[in-house]
């Protein structure tokens, strides 16, 4: 194991036991900073088996509300669950994705009210209502 600090050599110095597992703790030889090993969720404690089940919840549709009454945790800690999955898995893209070129991006199913619903537009505002993509972004 390198260190974090200076990439010296790093030596176990122990353990300590996390909700999930065990995680173990190194020092270095070098600069003498401890650091333990890399966890899956950046030191969330959840059971992971949680933590998998409200990602799949979430991803399927289910609201944070009713994923944290299915699955015995507070809201707060459903929302920390997507936020550090959502920031691994943007980092990882960032990492891994380069240099794509795409010919074309579809955007399906792009719908949402700016202000109010079209009906309660009164003004005709083009800027409040009913919102769609533009047809030149989605014809490319």
């Amino acid at each position: 194991m390198n260190c974090i600090c200076c990439n010296g050599i790093a030596k176990r110095r122990g353990f300590y036991r996390n909700k999930n597992f065990n995680v173990q703790r190194f020092e270095c030889l070098k600069c003498g900073t401890s650091f333990s090993e890399k966890q899956p969720l950046d030191n969330l404690r959840v059971d992971f088996k949680a933590a998998r089940q409200v990602l799949n919840m979430l991803t399927e549709g289910m609201g944070i509300r009713a994923t944290s009454r299915l699955t015995g945790l507070h809201q707060q800690t459903v929302l920390n669950v997507l936020a550090r999955a959502g920031s691994k898995a943007g980092r990882f893209l960032d990492a891994t994705v380069r240099n794509v070129q795409p010919e074309s991006v579809q955007a399906d199913e792009m719908f949402c009210f700016v202000g109010c619903k079209e009906r309660k537009n009164k003004h005709n505002n083009p800027f409040l209502g009913n919102q769609f993509p533009t047809s030149s972004a989605s014809a490319r």
